[in-house]
């Protein structure tokens, strides 16, 4: 497989840490396979550590994701609220994916540091990321 989820149900939302090759069709699977544990579980809010995928997709390819993928994955279910964790080195590609899923009104914010990505989506309150 291309991939391997280790699900938690945190109660008001769900952890995600993923791990496999990091390309455009394995993150639409990802996406996918999370919003039907959504569905199943009625959670709409998740932690996604994505620090363990390896390789990069193009700046392209991550507007692909937002721009047409999602759109027809909401169908599955919508969640309010998404916190990404990647590494570092992915940086410019978090900042861009997060533009775009914003101004598409996606809920979505990425975060290198698990403490604040755990504290923003812990947050009773719709907070800002850092």
């Amino acid at each position: 497989m291309l991939y391997n989820l280790e699900i938690i149900n945190k109660g008001s939302y769900l952890h995600v840490i993923a791990s496999g090759i990091r390309t455009r069709e394995t993150l639409v699977l990802i996406a996918e396979k999370i919003l039907k544990e959504c569905l199943k579980l009625s959670i709409d809010e998740v932690l996604f550590d994505s620090r363990n995928i390896e390789g990069r997709i193009s700046v392209f390819d991550s507007y692909q994701i937002v721009t047409r993928d999602f759109p027809r994955l909401i169908k599955i279910k919508k969640i309010n609220r998404m916190a990404i964790l990647d590494a570092e080195d992915n940086g410019y590609r978090m900042r861009f994916f997060e533009s775009v899923c914003q101004k598409l009104s996606f809920n979505f914010r990425t975060f290198t540091n698990y403490e604040k990505a755990e504290e923003w989506i812990s947050a009773k309150e719709l907070a800002p990321a850092d």
